[in-house]
């Protein structure tokens, strides 16, 4: 009986532990990579104070970014973007 409650519970371990590398892993990450797209365009705007240097800013976000995270220029340029469209619709709520 013991042997079989051991099977058991390792069966059911073995499915936790599928679902959690499948599915909360992947979602801390993108997490994770939104926190810092944030952060970066936050800090970008912070330190570029002039009107008109959007592209500055951009590309400053985009290098930071770079340097922390694996990714090509085209999914970069996305996650700013979004984390640009995310912090102006908190300023206007």
């Amino acid at each position: 009986m013991e042997i079989i409650l051991n099977l058991i519970f390792e069966f059911v371990a073995t499915i936790i532990l599928l679902v959690i590398s499948k599915h909360v892993i992947p979602w801390l990450k993108e997490k994770k990579l939104c926190d810092a797209a944030k952060i970066a365009v936050e800090a970008a705007e912070q330190l570029i104070t002039q009107s008109g240097q959007g592209k500055l800013k951009f590309e400053q976000a985009k290098a930071w970014l770079s340097t922390k995270f694996k990714l090509s220029d085209e999914e970069l340029e996305k996650i700013i973007e979004s984390a640009d469209y995310k912090i102006k619709n908190e300023f206007k709520q």
